[in-house]
């Protein structure tokens, strides 16, 4: 669960995909209540050094990396969808979309 989480956030699809081909639970709720879609959602944005270090910088600082397909592959092995698109890059959001995810209201 929590390698899942960490590959998730980081960007790392060739270790997403081997983590859940090997059973990894999409399900599970790391310590900030969140689960592997929120990780990927919020690393999409967030995660700058896939390596390691510092890793917080402002959204668009960090190298491309694959969060879209990271979330259709998510989705695929059955991980919740949220209620509505809270964050994510504009390719993870156009995956959720696509989805049946609505917009955040503006209120």
């Amino acid at each position: 669960g929590a390698a899942l989480h960490w590959a998730v956030w980081r960007g790392r699809l060739e270790a997403t995909k081997l983590l859940l081909y090997a059973g990894a639970y999409v399900h599970l709720l790391i310590g900030y209540g969140g689960d592997a879609l929120g990780g990927a959602m919020h690393g999409s944005n967030f995660c700058t050094d896939p390596d390691g270090g510092i890793s917080m910088l402002p959204p668009g600082s960090g190298e491309a990396r694959p969060y879209a397909e990271i979330v259709e592959l998510l989705i695929e092995y059955g991980v919740k969808l949220p209620k509505v698109i809270w964050g994510g890059s504009d390719d993870v959001q156009d995956v959720l979309r696509r989805h049946g995810v609505p917009e955040a209201s503006a209120e």
